[in-house]
């Protein structure tokens, strides 16, 4: 069984890429009887030697969700063998074999070192939001009624001044959609929380105990109005978060529980 894995990692067919692995790293995933590795390069040098700053997504069956490769860590520089494909639109390389980890190369070490460097977003309203590169949105503090939260941007750099516009507009009128969304939430989760979600000495929640214990932690901002709300629930569903989507036109769906 050993030399079976170990045969999966040492194929010499395919082209050589040289990658720099983004902040996310490995992940893993399993359907029926397959699993699946993937992970990404942020930029790479293809079989011909240029380098292409641009997303390939690497990706291999493997025999178990357990299995692991050392050596394919975030933000390190790789050589593989795979075959480059595009899969539905995305830029992907099968990968037939890890030629090697911990690999030196001038010209990926310059796009490590820009890309290390923090992306920064000022604004006359909120402050300075800084790029978090993993989950690829802008991140700042922001006071909401009484409460600090994490305030996020969804886009490119490009895209930020219409985003913080968006903001602004749930800002100022924080006390009015604050409102909206713990009504709609316990609209929502309310008679789930008393019916099912209740300990055995536990006395059921009014509206106002409920609205009381749930308490907003980020804001997500997205593309043409559009929002995320994310709340802590207070242990009401054992620790379980409370999301809730919407848009600045006044449209809230229905409150979920995450996690």
């Amino acid at each position: 069984m050993l030399s079976k894995i170990k045969s999966l990692f040492q194929s010499k067919s395919g082209d050589t890429f040289i990658g720099l692995i983004d902040e996310d790293g490995v992940g893993k995933g399993s359907s029926k009887d397959q699993c699946t590795m993937t992970f990404s390069f942020c930029a790479y040098i293809n079989n011909d030697g240029i380098l292409l700053e641009n997303e390939a997504v690497i990706h291999k069956e493997i025999p178990n969700f357990d299995y692991n490769i050392k050596g394919l860590e975030p933000l390190t520089i790789v050589e593989i063998r795979g075959d480059q494909i595009s899969y539905h639109g995305q830029n992907r390389i099968n990968l037939s074999s890890v030629v090697k980890t911990g690999v030196h190369n001038e010209k990926l070490k310059e796009v490590l070192e820009k890309r290390l460097k923090p992306v920064i977003f000022e604004s006359d309203f909120f402050g300075f939001f800084i790029l978090d590169r993993a989950p690829n949105w802008f991140e700042v503090k922001a006071k909401w009624i009484d409460n600090e939260i994490d305030l996020l941007l969804s886009g490119t750099l490009d895209d930020l001044p219409e985003l913080e516009l968006q903001a602004i507009t749930l800002f100022k009128k924080q006390n009015e959609w604050d409102q909206k969304f713990r009504n709609k939430i316990t609209s929502d989760l309310l008679e789930l929380k008393n019916e099912s979600w209740i300990e055995e000495d536990e006395n059921p929640l009014t509206e106002i105990e409920f609205q009381g214990r749930i308490k907003l932690e980020n804001l997500q901002i997205h593309n043409n109005g559009d929002f995320q709300a994310w709340y802590s629930d207070g242990d009401i569903f054992w620790g379980h978060s409370i999301s809730l989507d919407g848009n600045l036109n006044g449209q809230l769906d229905d409150a979920g529980l995450q996690g």
